[in-house]
């Protein structure tokens, strides 16, 4: 008799699956025709047909402001004629990194990066590099990159005779963010941008106490794992990617880092009769932000007393680096359970977010001239370098698309299907597409000639009222004879049975249950032996 669990195997697994209990449910007692755009979250459990009319848009609600992200319906007969959006519905991005406001200093001059701190004698300043994003949400979330390296260099002195004009290596940005994965893999963050360490200057010597060190960047944050299966009833939202790199310190600091993707809704359909897909259903991973653009280079006051007035005074900074981009979220899931005739012939997409882009880097300095009018030495300029930008964040991975379909005589499932990850350093892993046609016609449509068998032990009852506040009525619609004894069951949506009892030959014309200790729901009520079999779904509504 396994024709007639054909409806309770999707029903039990998928109920148990990632999230769903966080999610609203909502019985509806007859047909959903939609007609106008709106937004649908959670769970629908219609007793009729569910239809969205062509040039609609159903939106589904965002992870982020319900902890849902996903949209399952489940009906007499589904048709999409229009359009159901779960684009970036999934689990949110990482936030970006921020630019570090911190200056240190070995010596405890960290003021001359912009003023004056014992001039007469010889210091060190080191730029604190932009700060990493943070990881994305779910299970195969990208992962945070890593924060950027101190920039550093001499300050300024005062001499007797000649100026030592101070420079300092900018900073670089923190590292781009892992892109989120599901059914493919998300690609690995790049590295954030170099700072600069770079000048022009002449007739001007520097600080030698020290060294002028840039900041080098990091690599970014590894992509996330994937998880679920390719072809079994399992299905989860799209994971997130991780946030940018935060720009590099530089005599002013660098920019945040853009938010990581966020991954795919989740949209599943449950037709227990025919399946009708001519529209778009679209689960798509978003595309990471900008990483921070680095600190601009910049130059301290004039700190000696001398009456020259020269460019040697100063403290002079390079360019930072910009932060590496963020994680594009991965794909979602999309899965088409159609029991009855099946034409899908429409567009599912589960595609993968791009990386973000990395942040530019910050401007050096214009610098300083100088041109003695009384003093010795010739004239004198000097300026910096612009710190370097920082590569993408991590591409997230495609999603998951799976179609369950009967072997009704003449279904076409022809559907146009794109699971591509998205594009960031490189490409990201394609996700997963699977199609099954191996369930058992419901016999929602003539067979073909030579296999009208399959419905001829079709038991044939009514359940009145449906709805019902708990007293339900069975009226059989078949004659029969000579019957066994036979089970009659009934299950929640999770694929529970709650009622179970056993018919005799006495009990076929007429039956009546007290069903009131069931709390509200759709519940499947299953009549059947190995001879014959039928089911109603039945609707409790106090």
């Amino acid at each position: 008799m396994k024709n007639y669990l054909i409806l309770l195997l999707p029903l039990t697994i998928l109920a148990n699956s990632y999230l769903f209990a966080q999610c609203d449910s909502t019985i509806i007692s007859g047909d959903y025709i939609i007609s106008s755009n709106t937004t649908l979250s959670g769970s629908y459990y219609v007793t009729g047909n569910f239809e969205i009319q062509n040039n609609v848009v159903v939106s589904v609600q965002p992870y982020s402001s319900n902890s849902c992200g996903e949209l399952r319906i489940y009906a007499q007969k589904i048709s999409i004629y229009g359009t159901i959006n779960a684009d970036g519905v999934g689990f949110p991005g990482g936030d970006g990194g921020v630019s570090s406001s911190s200056v240190l200093s070995a010596t405890g001059d960290a003021s001359a990066l912009s003023g004056c701190s014992n001039d007469g004698s010889q210091g060190q300043i080191e730029l604190v590099g932009g700060l990493k994003g943070s990881d994305g949400f779910g299970a195969g979330a990208g992962e945070q990159g890593d924060d950027g390296r101190t920039g550093s260099g001499p300050k300024q002195v005062c001499g007797t005779a000649d100026d030592y004009f101070g420079m300092i290596g900018g900073s670089s940005g923190g590292s781009s963010g892992g892109g989120g994965s599901y059914g493919g893999f998300g690609e690995n963050g790049g590295f954030g941008g170099d700072g600069a360490n770079t000048y022009s200057s002449s007739n001007m010597t520097i600080s030698n106490a020290f060294t002028v060190n840039a900041g080098y960047a990091k690599p970014g944050g590894f992509a996330g794992a994937i998880h679920g299966s390719t072809s079994l009833y399992d299905l989860s939202i799209g994971s997130g990617g991780a946030g940018a790199g935060g720009g590099g310190r530089s005599y002013s600091l660098g920019n945040t880092g853009g938010q990581g993707g966020a991954g795919g809704g989740l949209i599943l359909l449950n037709s227990y009769d025919s399946l009708i897909v001519s529209g778009t259903i679209s689960s798509n991973g978003y595309s990471g932000g900008t990483g921070g653009f680095g600190g601009e280079g910049g130059e301290s006051s004039k700190c000696c007393s001398d009456p020259c007035d020269d460019c040697g005074e100063r403290t002079y900074s390079c360019g930072s680096g910009g932060g590496g981009g963020a994680g594009g979220g991965s794909g979602g899931a999309i899965m088409l359970i159609g029991n009855g005739i099946n034409h899908i012939t429409g567009d599912l997409y589960a595609k993968g977010g791009d990386g973000g882009i990395g942040g530019v880097g910050g401007d050096g300095s214009s610098g300083c001239t100088y041109n003695p009018t009384f003093c010795t030495g010739g004239n004198q300029s000097i300026s910096t370098d612009g710190g370097f930008s920082g590569q993408s964040g991590g591409a997230g991975g495609g999603g998951r698309i799976k179609v369950f379909a009967s072997d009704c005589f003449g279904n076409i499932i022809l559907p146009n299907t794109d699971v591509f990850g998205g594009t960031g350093i490189s490409f990201a892993a394609e996700g997963t597409i699977h199609f099954d046609s191996d369930l058992p016609c419901n016999g929602v449509n003539p067979p073909p000639v030579g296999m009208e068998s399959i419905v001829a032990n079709k038991l044939n009852f009514n359940l009145f009222p449906n709805p019902t506040l708990g007293q339900v009525k069975i009226k059989f619609l078949n004659s029969f004879v000579n019957l066994q004894e036979t089970q009659l069951s009934i299950y929640d949506v999770f694929g529970k049975q709650v009622y179970s009892s056993k018919l005799n030959s006495s009990s076929w014309s007429y039956l009546a249950l007290d069903l009131s200790f069931l709390s509200d729901g759709v519940y499947l009520v299953k009549i059947g032996d190995e001879e014959l079999f039928g089911e109603q779904k039945l609707v409790i509504y106090n």
